[in-house]
């Protein structure tokens, strides 16, 4: 829900010039949802994958493994959250941290707050410290987010879902304030310091867009003070915005592919020729262009 936790984990990587380190194929977790025809030719189906990537830290610090996938397990998904964990267990992993969206009645132009559950009332204490922090409370988390801390807690790691706050009305738009604020209250509770100045420009603009697609002000209250469970949109205001979340919804989830997709082409340049693929069917090769090529020179 509004790609909280994917733009979140992009940027760490990121900028944290993350190392790929583990690559999960897809059987046994993805059935092929369609397949892609071409001049009457059923086209090979192609698979999403996951993929684990490592930074480490200096002598003494934790390091950091990080687990992004293109889509979350058609089935199995339980069985797929132990075999991250198997994956990652020589490691000595000591905590879990998954990040999320919880939609709520707030205003777009008000800070997202982030909701905190934990397998530990003491790391739940550590993180309800940080301002900005709330307890989940009667609540229930789903999908990876929620097997994550089902499989951490089986095996006694401390876990901790970190849910970003967005507005229940543009849930399907990408919202990098809500990643923004939970990868701030994560990276205090890993003890980095990394800035997301990026990730707010990001914001800036895109409350400014939600905001210009409402057909008349959200609030009559001057000081936006959303979130306390009003509804803030009529009937009319929320069709004015779901056919503009649903094509935002759509770009992301194609900006998302082509990432990961870069970063596999990165690692193995065989692969290379699927990203191509890619960028042609949507007519994006010439916006990639130039960094397609760099994939290809020297150095590179």
């Amino acid at each position: 829900m509004a790609g909280v936790g994917q733009i979140a984990c992009s940027y760490l990587r990121d900028h944290l010039e993350m190392t790929p380190l583990v690559e999960f194929g897809a059987n046994g977790w993805f059935e092929p949802e369609s397949v892609r025809v071409e001049r009457g030719l059923v086209l090979p189906s192609r698979r999403p994958r996951s993929f684990v990537s490592l930074w480490s830290a200096s002598k003494g610090d934790r390091d950091v493994l990080l687990v992004q996938g293109e889509q979350q397990p058609t089935f199995d998904s339980m069985r797929y959250a132990r075999a991250v964990l198997d994956a990652c267990s020589a490691r000595d992993i000591e905590r879990v941290i998954t990040f999320a969206a919880i939609a709520t009645a707030m205003d777009p132009r008000d800070p997202a707050r982030v909701f905190a559950a934990s397998t530990s009332q003491a790391l739940l204490d550590e993180a309800l410290d940080i301002t900005g922090v709330s307890v989940l409370d009667d609540a229930e988390v789903s999908g990876m987010n929620g097997q994550f801390l089902c499989a951490a807690r089986e095996r006694d790691i401390q876990a901790i879902g970190l849910l970003g706050e967005v507005p229940y009305f543009a849930s399907g738009v990408p919202n990098p304030k809500a990643s923004a604020a939970a990868l701030r209250v994560a990276l205090q509770m890993l003890g980095l310091e990394l800035s997301l100045d990026g990730l707010l420009d990001q914001a800036r603009r895109l409350e400014a867009w939600i905001v210009r697609q409402l057909p008349s002000p959200i609030t009559d209250d001057p000081k936006h003070e959303g979130g306390e469970g009003k509804p803030l949109l009529s009937e009319s205001q929320e069709a004015g915005v779901s056919d503009a979340a649903r094509e935002a919804e759509r770009a992301a989830d194609l900006i998302q592919r082509i990432e990961l997709l870069f970063q596999l082409a990165e690692q193995d340049r065989g692969k290379a020729k699927e990203l191509k693929a890619e960028l042609d069917r949507h007519g994006l090769f010439h916006d990639y262009e130039d960094r397609f090529l760099d994939l290809f020179r020297s150095g590179s």
